[in-house]
């Protein structure tokens, strides 16, 4: 998201020199002693691409300032210098970007451009705001009474999630995950997954809905990024109404650039399973996220190619589905997740006596596992719908 947001920004620098007078700003200050030979070293960097030029074949002045840049500057120059056959600049970076396509237009304002990259309600935990989103509303937004009020309503809603209900589900999920050492059974390990497939759902939903409500009251109007994905009927659906502004963000930069489905059988399941492994890395750089990430790619391939034509695919079982997903996720280690599936799949008998008695406190909670399962349904939403029309 970082290098979508200086898109309309970096394309406006233009200039080679003036782009790595930006990313100078952004260096330590051990960078102006290698600022120099750098620039009149003629070396690769933004200068020319030549054919398979790579990291490797840079001068060691350049060597030593690639290592001090922060991670967002490394990617991009890994990027850069993979490049074949084509002018090596920035312009061609964002080539298959919304500026290229002209979905955007250029910021030429730094503090235009700052508010962006700065916008709080979405900064860190989403949703992700693509610069599209919010471009007219950067310089043309109007804050009234309603948008003021409807902000504020959100924002309760979303802290209500997190605080009184995500936060409760966390403690039951905590000692049920945390303490697992092989002696739980079947049912309690069923339901620490229960927990934390809600507590995941009430934290990320009401962190957006924090986001939203925030940004309204500022006058801006971000896109809805939850839409009760736990009424799904199939896993294709639930990521329909899943983290929406992330799995359109990976639809639109990744899965569609590679051709799609409109490609061969072969490339199209590559592409599946290239986005579902992003996807995976995307939350972690851990074998967990990765399984779950691999998880979601054959599960999306296995229903498109057969459980649709097979069976009317039903709501019990994508919930399952996904819970299973959910406790892949939250598993710390290859050992672990191994010993979930199995106490989860060969049943062993619970001492529900000897567990409650050593965590009454926690299994408070439990009051909160059914308005939690509930209130993850439309039926007020609907109810309200109805009674107003």
């Amino acid at each position: 998201m970082t290098h979508v947001g200086f898109m309309p920004f970096i394309k406006w620098a233009g200039g080679k020199t003036q782009l790595l007078d930006v990313i100078r700003e952004r260096l330590p200050a051990s960078f102006d002693s290698y600022y120099e030979p750098f620039i009149g070293g003629g070396a690769v960097f933004l200068k020319t691409c030549p054919q398979r030029a790579y990291i490797n074949d840079i001068n060691p002045q350049l060597i030593n300032v690639y290592k001090q840049i922060k991670n967002e500057v490394e990617s991009l120059i890994t990027y850069i210098n993979f490049l074949d056959n084509r002018e090596c600049n920035l312009e061609f970076y964002l080539e298959q970007r919304d500026l290229y396509n002209k979905k955007i237009k250029l910021q030429k304002n730094y503090f235009s451009l700052a508010l962006y990259v700065s916008l709080f309600p979405q900064l860190i935990a989403g949703p992700i705001v693509r610069y599209e989103t919010v471009e007219e509303e950067i310089d043309n937004r109007k804050e009234t009474k309603e948008d003021v009020i409807a902000g504020t309503k959100r924002f309760i809603i979303g802290l209500s999630k997190k605080v009184i209900i995500a936060n409760q589900m966390a403690l039951l999920a905590d000692l049920i995950f945390n303490k697992h050492n092989g002696s739980y059974g079947t049912s309690i390990i069923w339901l620490g997954t229960l927990a934390y497939t809600l507590q995941i759902y009430f934290d990320f939903s009401g962190y957006s809905d924090m986001a939203i409500g925030l940004g309204r009251i500022f006058g801006f109007h971000f896109l809805e990024n939850f839409d009760y994905p736990y009424i799904s009927k199939s896993v294709t659906e639930f990521w329909r109404r899943w983290h929406i502004s992330l799995s359109t963000w990976f639809r639109d930069y990744v899965y569609i650039p590679l051709g799609g489905n409109r490609v061969n059988k072969f490339k199209w399941i590559r592409n599946i399973i290239l986005v579902w492994l992003l996807t995976g890395l995307w939350h972690g750089a851990a074998w967990n996220f990765i399984i779950w990430g691999i998880y979601y790619g054959l599960l999306l391939l296995f229903e498109k190619l057969f459980l649709n034509k097979l069976l009317n695919i039903n709501w019990l079982y994508t919930f399952i589905i996904v819970m299973i997903g959910w406790m892949i996720f939250r598993s710390n280690s290859l050992n672990e997740l191994l010993l979930f599936i199995k106490t989860m799949f060969v049943y062993k008998q619970t001492d529900w006596l000897t567990i409650l008695a050593d965590n009454l406190s926690t299994f408070n909670s439990l009051i909160f596992i059914v308005p939690a399962f509930i209130l993850s349904f439309p039926i007020f939403k609907k109810l309200n719908e109805k009674y107003s029309s």
